[in-house]
């Protein structure tokens, strides 16, 4: 290359650099924290599987922690929005681009699936109210990512997909909600272990129980998810309890646990 041609190379490179750092300031120490909140999501997530206990002092900041991720991931794409790649899919993995997908995303699916396994509503249907609220939350943290991201995605069908993965963290955030918040005493009512499996689901394998007619449940209850320690403790025949709240939202809801220890409350 001749002497002249690459100090013009070389010049439009620093240019185009020096153009970079004043259009976004601060873009080091915002990739930094973008891969500090991927790391801490990939913990979350080991965690949230395998040692995650309603009962313990840290499951509530932990729960917290899952859902102000989301925002903290907006936040950080705000500040320097041209050196991130979409929400929901890198666009050009070539361009070294930082990812905040899985910080954006996760937390919603781990709220979801942490009050899907350890707490359950009575009923689904006849509380409209809890559908309205976590369709709400759902479109609020959905159409805040939109604005934040109108310059970065151009893909309708991401926008779209955006919007409908943000539905298992507003049904997590109310559900956390419904149950954390709640300050009524549970009553108590006592069952039996029918049976015992585990299913296996995609990439994991999820203990469940079934148990007999229990206060206002007059049929069997399958199919509850438990966790990895009171499953290896109960076995058919076993008496088991149900314990049901109110609800902070008014969705009653409960958790099973074993009627010869006091079972802690996990709200």
């Amino acid at each position: 290359m001749p002497v002249k041609s690459r100090r013009k190379h070389t010049n439009n490179r620093d240019r185009h650099n020096s153009n970079k750092r004043t259009r976004f300031p601060g873009t080091a120490q915002t990739k930094r924290w973008a891969r500090k909140l991927n790391i801490l999501t990939w913990i979350l997530l080991v965690w949230s599987f395998l040692f995650a206990d309603p009962a313990s002092n840290i499951y509530k900041p932990f729960i917290v922690l899952l859902i102000l991720m989301p925002w903290l991931a907006l936040i950080i794409v705000a500040r320097t929005p041209g050196n991130f790649s979409s929400l929901i899919g890198t666009r050009n993995s070539a361009s070294g681009k930082t990812e905040v997908d899985l910080s954006f995303v996760m937390p919603g699916l781990l709220l979801f699936c942490q009050f899907s396994m350890n707490f359950s509503l009575l009923r689904w249907s006849g509380i409209p109210a809890i559908h309205l609220t976590a369709l709400g939350c759902a479109v609020l943290l959905g159409a805040s990512a939109l604005w934040t991201i109108r310059n970065i995605s151009e893909k309708k069908i991401e926008k779209v997909l955006l919007l409908l993965l943000m539905l298992p963290y507003g049904y997590g955030t109310i559900l956390a909600t419904n149950a954390l918040l709640d300050r009524s005493s549970p009553q108590i009512f006592e069952s039996v272990v029918l049976s015992k499996r585990i299913s296996n689901g995609y990439r994991s394998r999820i203990p469940e129980l079934d148990i007999g007619p229990w206060g206002p449940q007059t049929e069997e209850t399958r199919n509850i998810f438990v966790g990895y320690r009171l499953y290896e403790a109960m076995n058919p025949g076993d008496r088991i309890c149900a314990y049901l709240k109110t609800g902070a939202l008014g969705a009653p809801w409960y958790w099973i646990a074993p009627c010869s220890q006091t079972a802690q409350n996990p709200s």
